[in-house]
């Protein structure tokens, strides 16, 4: 087991790596650059352009960058998934029905499977504080809901509706509260189907890893919530 344990760390490592490769600023640069010197071959000045460049969205909120932010952190917990498969006493043959997409009744994650969820958490949290640019960003949630849908996907349809529940009774300006209470009511629902031992065909089963791993990823989520306001 030795080493499964050495290769399920260097895979949380190669994780938070991958994940904290910063498309939406590398994008950005790129866009940036580009209308600059489009400007320069106009002969326009510079204040109004480069404000309208700097303020116009960017490429950090492209629909291309939250698809490839999405990737990158499902493509570490995959990695992770089958490098720990590879190097564990028996592979996947010790417990045969033990996948992502399978009925199961225990409780008790397999090595593979809990590699992945800590791996996962690793990319989200190298998305949202990336070494490359001081451990601050201020990019969106989007991995970690895509996370969420592979690995608990009742869990994520539950706070969605949540989210958009708490949002019409506490009106649409509060949506830092709206955001929480959906994180909330997702890892009571990992609490829950522990406790009631529901299982689902789609994910991980319930349980204590599963409870524990739900309310790191929602503590992460609320504190970027919180700190960005949205």
């Amino acid at each position: 087991m030795r080493a499964v344990g050495l290769v399920a760390g260097l895979a949380v490592l190669g994780a938070y790596l991958l994940g904290s490769v910063p498309f939406g600023f590398l994008f950005g640069r790129r866009s940036i650059r580009r209308g600059l010197r489009r400007i320069e071959l106009a002969g326009r000045p510079l204040d109004d352009q480069l404000l309208a460049i700097l303020t116009g969205g960017g490429a950090a909120g492209s629909p291309l960058v939250a698809v490839l932010d999405t990737a990158k952190v499902l493509l570490a917990a995959t990695a992770a998934w089958h490098l720990v498969i590879a190097v564990s006493p028996g592979g996947s043959a010790t417990r045969p029905n033990q996948s992502a997409v399978a009925f199961l009744s225990d409780q008790v994650l397999v090595s593979w499977q809990s590699a992945a969820l800590w791996a996962g958490m690793a990319a989200v949290v190298g998305h949202l504080a990336p070494v490359w640019l001081g451990f601050r960003s201020d990019h969106g949630q989007a991995p970690a809901l895509g996370l969420a849908v592979v690995y608990v996907p009742v869990g994520f349809v539950l706070g969605v509706l949540v989210f958009f529940l708490a949002r019409a009774v506490l009106g649409h300006g509060r949506v830092v509260a709206a955001v929480v209470t959906s994180l909330g009511a997702f890892v009571g629902w990992c609490w829950m189907a522990w406790i009631a031992d529901v299982q689902v065909a789609w994910g991980v089963p319930a349980g204590p890893e599963l409870s524990l791993w739900a309310a790191v990823l929602a503590g992460v989520l609320a504190a970027r919530t919180i700190r960005t306001g949205g």
